[in-house]
Formats: C-alpha cells, sequence, structure tokens
C-alpha cells in the first residue's frame, strides 16, 4: 500500500489524471519541472548583479599582519588559492569551526556592490604561452 498516497488528482496545468498521489499535488512531474525551471528563470533575471557582495579581510594568524582585503576574486588572487570558490570555502570552514585554520584570521562583510564597482580594476599579469621567446633572447 502506498503509504497515505490513494488519491486521484487532476493536473491543474495539462489536465494529466494522476492516480495513488498525495492529496495536495497538484501538478504532474513534467509541469512541476517546467514551473520550476521558469521560476530559476526568473529568479536570475531579476538577481543577475546582486545588490550587496561580500567582503573579506584576511590577517595572518600570527603576526597579525593584514595579508589582504577585498572581493572573494581578489583574496583569492593575492593570496594564490586556485579560485574564488576555493578561497570562500576556505573561509566558510575557518569561520565555522568545522576546521580550524593555523594560517589566517578571516572576517567577512556584505557591502554595497556600488562600493565594490567603484573601485579601480584590479591589475593582472599577462602571461607568456608555453614556449615563447622571451624578448631578451639573443635572435642568433
Amino acid at each position: 500500500m502506498n503509504k497515505g498516497k490513494h488519491f486521484t488528482r487532476v493536473c491543474l496545468d495539462c489536465g494529466k489524471v494522476m492516480e495513488n498521489v498525495a492529496g495536495n499535488l497538484r501538478f504532474c512531474a513534467s509541469c512541476r519541472r517546467e514551473r520550476h525551471n521558469q521560476y530559476c528563470r526568473d529568479y536570475r533575471a531579476h538577481n543577475e548583479k546582486p545588490a550587496r557582495v561580500m567582503w573579506y579581510t584576511v590577517w595572518d594568524a600570527k603576526t597579525g599582519d593584514l595579508l589582504a582585503s577585498g572581493t572573494s576574486e581578489m583574496c583569492a588572487r593575492r593570496l594564490g588559492y586556485k579560485s574564488a570558490n576555493s578561497f570562500a570555502s576556505a573561509v566558510s570552514h575557518g569561520l565555522s569551526g568545522s576546521h580550524r585554520t593555523y594560517k589566517y584570521t578571516f572576517a567577512r562583510e556584505r557591502i554595497d556592490r556600488s562600493e565594490v564597482d567603484s573601485l579601480p580594476p584590479v591589475r593582472t599579469i599577462r602571461k607568456k604561452p608555453a614556449g615563447a621567446p622571451t624578448p631578451t633572447s639573443c635572435k642568433g
């Protein structure tokens, strides 16, 4: 016996008859999936650029020196993390206490996106492709 699922309902979108379902089910599986996909599309359209972002401050745990301050991308680049997501994960674990951090002390706060947009762009170092000659090499 289906536990608590003994109702016959009709999907409100397509009219499909669903048997042996819960009493509060209103849409069939395909209509539920489509409604969820539409909800996700609408959410992304309205939240393309969030109004607030996380601002991280990182200090050396032993000396207390300020090492980095900025968004996750800025701090990850400064501290040598592989990606901004790996840096944000390390901060989250360090602040929650699930993984104790011995090297860094973290602080994070939410600030308005406009404050970050007003900062000058970050300088990037252009890397040469592997095997490219250096400009000072002799040509003979």
